[in-house]
């Protein structure tokens, strides 16, 4: 049985875009594209977002159902009109919305189309488009922005739009293990508070994407599809985490770990990730302090760190980032210097 809209609209909205830069790459539709579009076409991006949010806290409020037009959403779920404006449209931005009419003055469909059946009772396929650009003009001709329940942001055609600096692999699990806790919430508000017993099933109703499952430090290739559940298998919805949440709930105590690395190698075997019921993605490193991996804090430890310092969102435990936040900052010197001489060896 397909899950609530809700359900699929959240997690597409708060999962989806993760897996933009894999979604939009690889392809021989690359082209230049000025800086300018590139820039406005990632503020749309944004915008884009923001709207599918207020739709998905609509349905909530409203038995699933969708609003009847888009300007429902304004003020009180979106209070500034720029929201429904793409920077690179043609028309005047709105300095109100009172219209539906496309491409209208002060109109909720002055940039964007909302495919209004992705929305319906009873849930879509998990490839249909949500939202996307009305014009590609939007973008100087070169591409339409859109979301999808499954890929969320990409473009059409794929590969036009530069890709960000990538994530560490750290922070893109980080992000992951979120969206997994953000995804049973949404399953326990259908299902009396419980977790999913069969994450394959769990999987499919809500059109998350394979990727979610994966840590990008496993040394097994990304999932295509999810397809099982055995722990550290091949297309498995616990291929780098295991799922601890099987026969709980809600009610659980807050420190309760619901998924967790199934290896500490997952993060160069320096210490695991982890996640909560309280929400809290929490590293836990085998000994603090330690980047070398000898298992003891010293001089070796202090020059990687010094190597790194400074690296932003792009760092891993290996490179000095030992609280786990994707960065090397003095956070983490702090942290060497609190461990400095200690060893984790055993006796």
């Amino acid at each position: 049985m397909r899950a609530t809209v809700l359900g699929a609209g959240l997690v597409g909205f708060l999962a989806g875009g993760l897996v933009w830069a894999t979604a939009s790459s690889g392809d021989s539709g690359v082209r230049d594209v000025p800086p300018e579009v590139a820039a406005n076409a990632a503020i749309a991006r944004q915008r884009m977002s923001l709207i599918l949010g207020a739709i998905a806290v609509y349905q909530n409020d409203n038995g699933d159902l969708p609003p009847a037009r888009l300007s429902d959403l304004y003020p009180t779920l979106i209070a500034d009109p720029l929201v429904f404006w793409h920077p690179g449209d043609s028309d005047p931005p709105p300095t109100t919305i009172d219209n539906d009419v496309p491409n209208a003055p002060n109109s909720a469909a002055i940039s964007f189309d909302v495919n209004w059946a992705a929305f319906s009772a009873g849930g879509p396929a998990c490839d249909v488009w949500q939202i996307r650009d009305n014009t590609s003009q939007n973008n100087a001709g070169l591409l339409v922005g859109q979301f999808t329940w499954r890929l969320g942001y990409h473009t059409d055609p794929p590969g036009v739009l530069p890709e960000a600096p990538p994530a560490s692999r750290i922070r893109v699990a980080r992000q992951n293990l979120a969206a997994l806790r953000v995804a049973l919430a949404v399953y326990s508000n259908d299902n009396q508070d419980y977790w999913p017993l069969d994450l394959v099933a769990f999987h499919t109703d809500y059109c998350f994407a394979p990727r979610t499952w994966w840590h990008p430090g496993d040394a097994q290739p990304a999932p295509s599809q999810i397809d099982n559940q055995q722990l550290d298998a091949l297309n498995s919805a616990q291929i780098s985490f295991e799922y601890l949440g099987a026969g709980f709930s809600e009610n659980a105590p807050d420190d309760f770990v619901v998924f967790r690395d199934n290896n500490p190698a997952n993060n160069g075997g320096l210490g695991r990730l982890h996640v909560q019921r309280d929400w809290q993605v929490v590293y836990v490193p085998l000994c603090p302090g330690d980047i070398t991996g000898e298992q003891v804090v010293d001089l070796a430890d202090f020059l990687v760190l010094e190597t790194h310092l400074g690296e932003f969102e792009t760092a891993d435990p290996v490179d000095g980032d030992l609280n786990g936040d994707g960065s090397t900052d003095m956070h983490d010197a702090a942290v060497l210097q609190v461990n400095f001489g200690a060893s984790c060896a055993p006796a």
